[in-house]
This record gives structure tokens, sequence and C-alpha cells, in this order.
């Protein structure tokens, strides 16, 4: 995979983390987030594990006026 594909695979978790203000809902993406860096590390040593995370924004909650 190429880093545009990282790119890509993060963004859509960051925006899914936007569709329910319900602090559980943040944390199961946050579990999706953290089993994909396992896999994409795997997948690649080079992986830059703290720049998905940031790009996921792991461990954020939502305010509800932010969520869709």
């Amino acid at each position: 995979m190429s880093r545009k594909d990282y790119i890509i695979i993060a963004e859509a978790l960051k925006r899914a983390r936007y569709y329910d203000a319900n602090p559980a809902y943040a944390r199961g993406i946050d579990k999706a987030v953290l089993n994909l860096v396992e896999i994409l590390k795997a997948e690649n040593p080079r992986f830059d594990e703290a720049s998905f995370l940031s790009a996921a924004e792991y461990g954020k909650l939502p305010r509800l006026t932010e969520v869709a």
C-alpha cells in the first residue's frame, strides 16, 4: 500500500468518528484504528503509526455540535 492509501483510510476513520456523539461509539472507532495499525505495521515495517493515529484523530471524542 502507498502513503496515499493510508491517508484515505485514516480520513475515512476520522469521518466515521463524527457519525455519533456517544463516547462508546468513538471508543469503537478507536479500537478499529488500533486494529488497523497492528495490521498495517505487519504489512509495512516503515508504516508511521504516530502519523496515522493523528490523522485518524485517535482518542478524540467529538462534541455534540461536531456530529453530522
